[in-house]
């Protein structure tokens, strides 16, 4: 993707050491609420490396704080804060009169398909929110979905960085409200009563059930840079309101519902990339002119109401340049534009400039009513509708160029490989593989599997299916992020190496758990735990070693343990259980020697 030498202007909170804090607080294990208690205002709370801290009810922030985890060499956030409960929870919810930030955070919010987790602050100062993730199975409003990131400065001199973002669901995916009287929530959320500037920067949100970004209706201004969107229902980013020129540049946006997270439910109603809409009849809010550069735009497969980028007539003047738009659809437009405001009111510049852009594919750019066009250079081989191509029309016009597409390297330059093989044992499965050379995937690889430099990223779900690639170098490290699956390089085993200690006891045994419906789970045995699943906690308390997960029905996680009793076994009764081979049930194993 291009690259752009225009980043956030200087003297913003930029980095979360310039809050300037008077005390620090290194947070122990144990709940998240009772360590705020303990501050006043000015207050760094660290947390703990590998630590998940729970949340049960919501906390009003502190004015000039911090709240920081550590990360791992990948620059991975190592701490976790996880809510336990199935409601809408907003871990900080409240004003403040200072600097506000977050980073280097896990947001947990569980796999049960109800509850989940976000943080709400109006800050007179500035706000940064820096290498977080929100991980959870997104529900409907009706099971207590939760804008994530509902952050706003109120200050026009404010400014709300958001860096290095990630939601990537799945979602459970539901018409919008006025349909069936159930919605979803996005993961960012900003109002009128945002007033300062917004940044989104080095991020990623895919498989929104509903507008991913919503800040079309602000008193400030909206800025997009360097971020992917991917799958998102009605829409990933609405902007286009407010008192200063909103922008996105270098940004991804890609639609591809037939292979989007295998464990969505529900289904897609009309993804779309970009909306530009206000409504600028509200106090305080105008339309304001758009700007897209540098930006690519993908549409594979999609419902018939999905465009790629919208503008309606309440927004101008807008501008797209240095940028490629295809839509490999025939029912859904690259680009679409009305002229006739849906709601609100016509801004007097409804222009609309395409300046060295390349559209092509089989969906029809469109721009309806009558308003302004002009084309600027580039090149255009799709249908087009309102536009005056003139000397642009063409064939051959340049394809979207992604980041995260999977590429093979040139096979007239390919040297002699190994097989790397990655076989699912049950569990849904998300693990990355970074190698020291190139990689080929095979035929068995899905279209949602990416490689990048090296780096494989991607899902295996039904034990017994296997992804296959040929690597021309070593494996540097495996790391299974959710799930468990066996790795193989030329038939010999690779461990995980995110699981921390793999000196395995020789008289461990393999305990393997199958789970009949969606469940949280825990036990304890009375020695050591190793090989557990990332998706797992493991801890060690009185001299017994405990794990805590949540699994879905289908999924069979499995451990390395050692000891001669269960202490603790909190499973469901259908539980199938299997200890080196031999089956037990939860009633076995309470009580009895393995």
């Amino acid at each position: 993707m291009p690259t752009t030498t225009e980043e956030i202007p200087d003297g913003t909170l930029q980095d979360a050491s310039d809050v300037q804090t008077t005390r620090t607080i290194r947070v122990p294990p144990g709940e998240f609420d009772r360590a705020l208690e303990r501050a006043d205002e000015a207050t760094r709370f660290e947390l703990q490396d590998g630590v998940t801290y729970t949340t049960t009810r919501e906390n009003p922030p502190r004015s000039d704080c911090v709240i920081s985890g550590p990360t791992d060499e990948n620059g991975e956030p190592t701490a976790t804060i996880r809510y336990k409960g199935a409601g809408t929870h907003f871990i900080l919810r409240g004003s403040v009169s200072g600097d506000f930030a977050i980073e280097n955070v896990v947001v947990d919010y569980g796999e049960e398909w109800e509850g989940s987790a976000g943080f709400l602050i109006k800050a007179g100062g500035d706000i940064l929110v820096d290498n977080v993730r929100f991980k959870g199975f997104n529900p409907t409003d009706g099971d207590g979905a939760a804008d994530n990131l509902a952050v706003m400065a109120t200050s026009p001199d404010g400014t709300v960085i958001l860096r290095r973002i990630e939601r990537t669901g799945p979602t459970n995916i539901v018409s919008h409200g006025h349909l069936d009287g159930d919605a979803n929530e996005g993961c960012i959320w900003l109002g009128s009563k945002h007033q300062g500037d917004l940044y989104v920067v080095d991020s990623v949100f895919a498989n929104c059930g509903t507008n991913a970004i919503y800040c079309s209706r602000t008193r400030g201004s909206t800025h997009f840079i360097r971020t992917r969107f991917e799958n998102n229902n009605q829409a990933s980013i609405r902007l286009g309101g407010g008192q200063r020129p909103a922008t996105v540049r270098d940004c991804e946006f890609v639609i591809d519902t037939d292979n989007a997270h295998p464990d969505n439910r529900g289904e897609f109603i009309n993804p779309h990339g970009p909306v530009l809409e206000t409504k600028n009849t509200k106090e305080g809010v105008s339309s304001v002119p758009v700007t897209i550069s540098n930006t690519e735009f993908l549409l594979l497969s999609a419902p018939e109401k999905s465009r790629l980028a919208f503008a309606d007539g309440n927004v101008g003047p807008v501008t797209i340049e240095n940028s490629r738009l295809r839509s490999e659809v025939e029912a859904c437009r690259p680009f679409d534009a009305l002229t006739n405001a849906r709601w609100g009111t016509e801004p007097d510049d409804q222009s609309i400039t395409f300046r060295n852009c390349s559209f092509s594919g089989a969906g029809t750019a469109r721009v309806h009513g009558g308003r302004s066009v002009t084309v600027d250079g580039g090149c255009f081989s799709c249908p087009t509708s309102g536009i005056d191509t003139g000397t642009a029309a063409g064939s051959g016009c340049q394809r979207p160029q992604l980041d995260e597409e999977t590429t093979a390297p040139d096979e007239s330059t390919r040297p002699s490989t190994k097989s790397l093989v990655v076989t699912g044992t049950g569990t849904k499965t998300q693990y990355r593989i970074i190698t020291t050379d190139d990689i080929w995937p095979t035929d068995d690889v899905e279209q949602w599997d990416t490689i990048k430099d090296g780096t494989i990223t991607a899902w295996i779900t039904d034990k017994g299916d296997t992804d296959t690639y040929d690597i021309a170098g070593d494996v540097e490290s495996v790391e299974l992020l959710q799930g468990d699956a066996e790795v193989t390089v030329e038939g010999d085993p690779v461990d995980d190496s995110s699981d921390g200690e793999r000196d395995v006891p020789a008289d461990a045994k393999t305990l393997e758990l199958t789970f009949k419906t969606t469940v949280e789970y825990g036990f304890a045995v009375d020695g050591s735990i190793h090989d557990h699943p990332k998706s797992a906690d493991v801890y060690e308390e009185g001299g017994q070693t405990y794990v805590h997960g949540y699994a879905q029905s289908g999924w069979s996680p499995v451990f390395k343990v050692t000891g001669a009793s269960f202490p603790l076994v909190n499973l469901p009764d259908d539980t199938e259980i299997l200890i080196d081979g031999e089956a037990y049930t939860p009633a076995d194993l309470r009580g009895h020697n393995k």
